[in-house]
């Protein structure tokens, strides 16, 4: 939602301004962001997996797949993040489920783990 701010000042000059707030109305799929990758090594960087978001989000659930299908991750809270403990380097399945506002979500993609 874009707001125009606009007043005088006490010297009489007049100022104005555009203002951009990320309102529950306006969150958009694209918000919630979904890393491709992450590389759980400890070396501090992408080490755990999660997806971000600006967005409240409810009714999450996050489930990880490997290739043959066998579930190797699954979380209900949005604040749970994925070490990769014990996973080989491959490629996973992310199914992300998550209601925003009155809207439900899915998001699917792949995830690559590197060692």
């Amino acid at each position: 939602t874009l707001y125009l701010i606009a007043f005088d000042s006490i010297q009489g000059c007049y100022l104005n301004n555009k203002i951009y707030f990320l309102t529950q109305s306006n969150c958009l799929k694209d918000l919630v962001y979904i890393p491709n990758i992450f590389s759980p090594n400890n070396d501090g960087v992408n080490d755990l997996f999660f997806p971000r978001t600006t967005c409240e989000i409810t009714d999450y659930h996050l489930q990880i797949y490997n290739r043959w299908g066998n579930k190797v991750f699954e979380s209900y809270n949005v604040l749970d993040k994925w070490n990769g403990e014990n996973a080989m380097q491959d490629i996973y399945i992310i199914i992300c489920d998550f209601l925003e506002g009155n809207t439900h979500k899915t998001i699917k993609r792949n995830l690559l783990l590197l060692r």
